[in-house]
C-alpha cells in the first residue's frame, strides 16, 4: 500500500514557552469511535516505571479508553519473552520505520504478532513512547530554562497499519531555578492533541 507523506513543523511561541513540533501523518487512516490505546511504559535504569506513565494515562484518559496499563508494566517486567519482542520491535529506534510509514508487523512471524497483541491486549491503538531527554541551561543571574524533547509513533494494533508520528521540543523559560518546573505535561498534552487533531 502506498502512503501519502504529510510533514508538518509547527513553531508556536507563547508565554515563558517554546514549541517545535514535527508531525507525520498517514493520511489515508481511519477509525471509528470508542478506540482503546494503549502505550509503551517507561523504565529507568533499575526498572522501576517512570514518573510520566501516570501522567500520560490520565492526560489520555480524557477522550481515549486506556487500557490495562498496569498489566502490561506488569507483563513488560515480568515475562521475558514478551520484554525481548517489545524491545526488538517497540523500544528501537523507529525513525526508518517513520519515514516509509512501513506496517509494524512487517519483519514480525505470526506467533511473534499474536504474543505482541497478546500483550497489550484489548488494544486499538498502540502508543509508542520514546525516552525523554532533558537539557537545562542556566545563566549567571540565576534564570535559565529546561527543554524537553520526545516523540510518539502511533500504530493500528490490528493491522499493524502506521497511523501518526509526533515529535517535540518544549522549552520552558524560569527566572529563578528554585521555581523551575519541568514542562512534562505541556509535552505529553501536545501529543494528546495532536492525536485528536488528526483522527477527527
Amino acid at each position: 500500500m502506498n502512503f501519502r507523506k504529510v510533514l508538518i513543523v509547527l513553531v508556536l511561541m507563547v508565554p515563558g514557552l517554546a514549541f517545535c513540533q514535527k508531525t507525520k501523518v498517514n493520511k489515508k487512516y481511519t477509525i471509528g469511535v470508542n478506540v482503546t490505546v494503549s502505550f509503551t511504559p517507561l523504565f529507568d535504569e533499575e526498572g522501576n516505571t517512570s514518573q510520566t506513565n501516570k501522567l500520560f494515562e490520565q492526560i489520555f484518559s480524557a477522550t481515549f479508553n486506556v487500557c490495562c496499563q498496569q498489566e502490561i508494566e506488569s507483563k513488560l517486567q515480568n515475562e521475558p519473552s514478551l520484554n525481548e519482542l517489545a524491545r526488538n520491535y517497540l523500544y528501537i529506534d523507529l525513525s526508518k520505520t517513520v519515514d516509509t510509514q512501513a506496517n509494524l508487523f512487517e519483519n514480525i512471524s505470526e506467533v511473534q504478532r499474536l504474543e505482541l497483541k497478546s500483550g497489550f491486549k484489548n488494544t486499538d491503538l498502540i502508543i509508542i513512547r520514546s525516552p525523554i531527554r532533558r537539557k537545562e541551561v542556566s545563566k549567571l543571574n540565576g534564570s535559565g530554562s529546561i527543554t524537553l524533547s520526545g516523540s510518539v509513533t502511533v500504530f493500528d494494533l490490528r493491522t499493524g497499519e502506521f497511523v501518526i508520528h509526533i515529535s517535540n521540543d518544549i522549552k520552558k523559560k524560569f527566572e529563578k531555578m528554585s521555581d523551575s518546573e519541568q514542562p512534562f505535561e505541556e509535552l505529553i498534552d501536545s501529543f494528546y492533541s495532536e492525536i485528536i487533531k488528526m483522527l477527527n
